[in-house]
């Protein structure tokens, strides 16, 4: 094989680009643009993803404060109840002997 031959490719292939120069670009600038798209998309689904992962977090958070707010309430309730419980013991006591010293005198 001569020189010539060995390089009949390169002259071969550089036609090509001469004819179909402006597909080629158009292309690529379609598949660069097509992939910036998509990083673009990428980077957006990324950010709503740690976004909503934070607010599920505060979610559950408040979910637990709640419960425990609930406890707390049920605690006062119940102590509220003992205390209405007594109140009325003492409210008895207090008429009894309200009624023992009136007979006693």
């Amino acid at each position: 094989m001569t020189k010539r031959s060995d390089d009949m490719w390169v002259i071969q292939f550089f036609l090509f680009v001469k004819e179909w120069w402006f597909l080629i670009v158009m292309i690529g600038s379609g598949v660069y643009s097509l992939s910036r798209g998509i990083s673009s998309i990428n980077n957006n689904l990324n950010k709503i993803f740690f976004e909503l992962k934070t607010f599920n977090e505060k979610i559950i958070l408040s979910e637990r404060d709640r419960a425990e707010i609930h406890e707390d309430l049920k605690d006062h309730d119940n102590r509220l109840d003992k205390h209405d419980i007594q109140i009325s013991r003492h409210d008895e006591q207090l008429k009894t002997l309200w009624t023992e010293r009136k007979r006693g005198k």
